[in-house]
């Protein structure tokens, strides 16, 4: 959590914590994971457990607040001059308190709020593993000109079949208790007015909103000989080029079922121990 000296600006994100059932669960998990010190809140402060990593304050763990069976959830504060004309003006805009405004020991004052139409979530559907296979291609010789970038989204048939299954998988999702419970808007996309039956404004609606997941992959083809396209050689060397190596996600035969960073930091240092114990060698 940033610290600062001087009073947050009003309307800026200034604190965060965890409302949840299981205060000693949550203590235990999130000392495991980030080295948090968090010492349990004792009675007079209603259990409101503070946790400080490295000497600074960071965040609290706390007993949940609002409509009883609601799930454990982080939230985030903001700031303000006047928290009681704050709660007023959200109230008077429609939204719902679920905690009114209490001092906070000598820190100040605090409210909690709900805005009233909810808050939008998503399913989101993707191809860890797509078929379609897109280029990257110089622009010029000039290596300050961009590259020419090709990502082929969708442009194997095969991928849109899976994307239209995993749509419908997640609004079977959506559909089902208990998270049908939880929501009660209209489907934002592909839109209440699409049927399941309708797989080709599915696929029309899914072509229209599609993105990167962000990792690229195997630009850069491995293999013993350069005339079938291949880049490197099975030890990250470029053909035709003395003392240059590729030791990134480029060289990958496809993109790995998982977030590409720690893949890459594999293949770099595996790399590097050969560069090390064997220099510039075949």
């Amino acid at each position: 959590m940033v610290t600062r000296d001087t009073p947050w600006p009003d309307g800026t994100p200034c604190w965060v914590d965890l409302g949840t059932d299981d205060i000693q669960k949550a203590i235990s998990f999130y000392s495991s994971q980030f080295g948090w010190e968090i010492q349990p809140g004792g009675p007079e402060v209603g259990g409101y457990s503070i946790a400080h990593q490295d000497g600074r304050i960071v965040a609290a763990v706390s007993p949940k607040m609002g409509a009883p069976g609601a799930p454990s959830a982080w939230t985030t504060y903001l700031a303000t001059d006047d928290v009681d004309a704050t709660a007023a003006k959200i109230k008077g805009a429609g939204g719902q308190l679920l905690a009114e405004p209490m001092d906070v020991m000598e820190e100040g004052r605090m409210a909690v709020a709900m805005d009233p139409a909810g808050a939008v979530f998503g399913l989101v559907t993707g191809l860890v593993q797509p078929y379609s296979r897109g280029w990257v291609r110089l622009r010029s010789a000039d290596p300050a000109d961009p590259p020419r970038i090709d990502v082929a989204h969708l442009r194997h048939p095969d991928d849109m079949r899976r994307m239209i299954e995993a749509t419908l998988l997640a609004r079977a999702i959506s559909r089902t208790a208990p998270l049908a419970g939880l929501a009660d808007g209209a489907e934002l996309a592909p839109g209440p007015s699409i049927g399941d039956d309708d797989t080709g404004a599915i696929a029309a609606s899914i072509a229209s909103r599609v993105d990167t997941y962000h990792h690229p992959a195997g630009t850069c083809s491995m293999g013993p000989d350069p005339g079938t396209g291949a880049v490197v050689d099975a030890r990250g060397r470029v053909h035709g080029i003395e003392r240059l190596y590729v030791a990134d996600a480029s060289i990958m035969p496809a993109i790995p079922s998982a977030n590409t960073n720690l893949p890459t930091i594999m293949i770099a240092e595996r790399i590097a121990s050969w560069l090390a114990a064997h220099g510039d060698q075949p």
